[in-house]
């Protein structure tokens, strides 16, 4: 790719960003402080990173990504050395052909595109990204920015650099703004689940939750923590309700795009003696989606037949943290768009899905789930999602929609998919009506998995032993230790585990006759569906998991 010869400054001018006299005061700096030009205008306040990237790339028709590690090809990283990557600050993408793609901090420098182009006789065509993106991915991709002669890491500097995260932001993020994209780009990067903003008299103490850990992160001053909060709340598009209310927890919802994903965050504000705390929920349905599909497609498969070969309710059931809504985006994500309408009733929507009609209770004339419904019927919807079903009322308005031919899939708060059922029959539905629109019931857990760089056999605790069969005691069990690779938790990743009861003839009987939990639970026993503990309690002595896990669940 032949990047058009054009000085920065000059750019900068015909983009009315700096005039000519401002270039040669910059220019001046510059000379002074052995900075690069761009470099020199940020630092006297003139121009901001963002003003030159897009400068560059309305001048030189040059794209801007976000960049991060999941969109590099891990195998065209490797024609690319570490040493040359970060001196240029380039970061390789993909190679396809003739073309290879790459993205830079600066692309006016045509050096290393020539040398590339020369190297594999391609193409190169070439995107802009920030400083700071560059340098997130380059750690992720290649390691740590800092390395000493031998081409290892420097471990002063390493221990600097984690010093420095532990407390506080890196120099030039002072600004809410910047300290705000740089937690959350710290936090996705490391597929953090929440993030906690708790306040002290002394500072405020960012905390990452990882696979069910919660870590000390960064520290930031108590003069910045109000600017922090009110760009929160401002992203997270509060009512002027929200915004005046003294006390109380208050909700708010944004997105952020990272690499064509949105990750969805839900924020939670409520007031302590020393500020305001802030909990953040970082939702990557389609990540989780995506493996679900890899690592609990048997789990899933099942599932997905039953319900896509009838019409009828679905119950979804587990704890809270179970993943029963991802279940049921995976599932309603299975139905062809162009041969289907799709519905989702929420209260909130956690994450916008493509082609698909969602519905927030509290918007519009959407007073209650049973309102949702009812416009969903009207909008002639084929598959309808209902997030929770927690009372009489919407759950006989849900039997006779699947009645007519609709699936329904819903969400319940149970232990196991027995205790669903009774907890259903509890709300005093009519049970014919219950056993006769029913499709089936699933009970879940998303169970962590251990990290195969640091998992070390273990003891079979005492506390489990009387559940494994005494030809499986010697089995070799591994416990979560904690590496580089799993950001210290020991686990990487989940693993969707179901107990999934089909209707039968018998399983409506059962309904209709309102028979006890033990009933169910023997009938799914002698159906050869196992219990979710046991399916867990496997997962341990395969290795998959550990036992702590297991007793963490249940």
């Amino acid at each position: 790719m032949s990047i058009p010869k054009k000085r920065l400054g000059d750019i900068l001018i015909d983009c009315n960003l700096i005039n000519e006299d401002q270039l040669k005061e910059a220019l001046a700096f510059q000379r002074e402080h052995g900075l690069k030009l761009g470099e020199a205008l940020s630092q006297m306040g003139l121009v901001t990173e963002d003003d030159i990237i897009w400068a560059l790339g309305n001048q030189l028709n040059i794209s801007f990504i976000h960049l991060s590690p999941d969109i590099v090809n891990p195998e065209v990283v490797k024609l690319v050395s570490s040493d040359f990557a970060r001196d240029n600050r380039l970061m390789p993408l993909y190679k396809a052909g003739s073309e290879f793609s790459v993205c830079m901090v600066d692309p006016l420098d045509s050096r290393p595109i020539e040398y590339l182009e020369g190297k594999f006789g391609a193409i190169v065509s070439v995107s802009i990204c920030t400083a700071f993106d560059f340098e997130q991915t380059f750690n992720a991709v290649y390691g740590p920015l800092e390395v000493g002669s031998t081409g290892e890491v420097d471990p002063s500097a390493t221990d600097a650099e984690t010093k420095q995260m532990e407390q506080g932001i890196p120099k030039g993020m002072e600004s809410s703004e910047k300290i705000i994209n740089y937690i959350l780009g710290q936090a996705i990067l490391n597929k953090v689940d929440r993030i906690h903003f708790e306040p002290s008299d002394k500072g405020v103490l960012i905390r990452f939750r990882s696979n069910n850990v919660l870590n000390r992160k960064i520290e930031i001053p108590v003069k910045v923590h109000h600017d922090v909060i009110t760009r929160l709340k401002k992203l997270s598009q509060l009512s002027e309700k929200d915004l005046t209310r003294e006390g109380g927890v208050v909700v708010g919802h944004f997105k952020v795009n990272v690499s064509e994903r949105q990750i969805n965050i839900q924020s939670i504000f409520y007031p302590t003696v020393n500020g305001e705390m802030v909990i953040l929920h970082l939702n990557d349905i389609a990540a989780l989606v995506e493996q679900i599909a890899r690592v609990g497609k048997e789990s899933i498969e099942s599932v997905l037949r039953a319900v896509q070969t009838t019409h009828g309710i679905l119950y979804v059931s587990g704890p809270r943290e179970s993943g029963r809504t991802t279940t049921q985006y995976c599932i309603i994500s299975s139905y062809d768009p162009e041969k289907h309408k799709l519905v989702t009733i929420e209260d909130p929507v956690v994450s916008s899905l493509a082609n698909i009609t969602q519905l927030q209770i509290g918007s519009g004339d959407i007073s209650s789930p049973v309102d949702g419904l009812r416009l969903s019927l009207m909008l002639d919807a084929d598959v309808i999602y209902v997030d929770k079903t927690d009372n009489k009322e919407l759950l006989e308005e849900m039997c006779y929609a699947a009645l007519g031919g609709k699936t329904i899939l819903t969400g319940v708060l149970a232990y196991d998919a027995s205790s669903s059922i009774i907890k259903l029959l509890e709300t005093g539905v009519d049970p014919v009506i219950m056993a006769s629109s029913l499709c089936g019931f699933v009970n879940q857990r998303l169970v962590r998995m251990l990290c195969p760089n640091c998992k070390k056999e273990a003891e079979i605790p005492e506390e489990i032993k009387e559940l494994i069969p005494e030809e499986q005691l010697n089995t070799t069990i591994y416990k979560a230790c904690g590496c580089d690779s799993c950001n210290h938790t020991g686990y990487v990743g989940k693993v969707l585990v179901t107990e999934f009861i089909p209707a039968t003839a018998r399983l409506r009987q059962m309904i209709i006759n309102k028979e006890s939990y033990l009933d169910f639970s023997n009938f799914a026993r002698k159906q050869g569906i196992k219990s979710i503990e046991q399916e867990t309690l496997d997962l341990v002595l395969k290795g998959v998991t550990t036992a702590d896990e297991f007793m963490r669940l249940f």
